[in-house]
């Protein structure tokens, strides 16, 4: 027979991993679209789109964030709670009676509470915002993606024969390095 007191908390349970998974689906799905307007936002500099373009797609692959690896990325972010919140209920419901199921919620609720207010007050350590391997790896790929096509644009821009052999023996050299 099902005790309805030993459902309450699997139902938060799965409302609680359900909001995880939304939660990290929708915050991964804002930061690509965050970059992917930095990155249209650099095509108005002096970089070429060529360049932008490949070391926008370079870094997009590389820092998971196509949308197959989002999703992947928030179903096992939702596994791993999943995991953890069957571990707590498996413990609780060893010793939870129904005279401690509102005393429970109550001082969990206050604990629950206390962590999103200090998450939503913003006051976050100074140094989590320096050094973010996004942007570096971004710049790097870019400064790559500009030096490949400042060598091609010399084979085109070369007035004579002689010099488009050279400057197409320098691409050459490049490439096999």
């Amino acid at each position: 027979c099902v005790v309805p007191e030993r459902l309450i908390p699997v139902f938060f349970g799965i409302a609680s991993i359900w909001y995880v998974v939304q939660n990290t689906f929708s915050t991964l799905a804002a930061m690509r679209k965050a970059v992917s307007d930095d990155i249209d936002r650099l095509r108005d500099s002096t970089h070429t789109v060529i360049a932008i373009d490949a070391a926008a797609e370079e870094t997009m692959r590389e820092m998971g964030f196509n949308s197959a690896q989002i999703t992947l990325l928030a179903a096992l972010a939702g596994g791993a709670f999943a995991c953890l919140v069957a571990f707590i209920l498996l413990g609780c419901s060893f010793f939870m009676t129904p005279a401690s199921i509102i005393p429970t919620l109550i001082s969990s609720s206050l604990i629950v509470l206390s962590a999103v207010a200090s998450v939503k007050a913003g006051e976050l350590p100074k140094a989590g915002a320096s050094g973010h391997a996004l942007g570096d790896t971004f710049f790097k790929h870019l400064q790559k993606a500009e030096e490949a096509s400042a060598t091609a644009n010399n084979v085109f821009q070369a007035s004579t024969a002689e010099g488009k052999l050279k400057a197409t023996q320098v691409v050459v050299d490049k490439v096999k390095t």
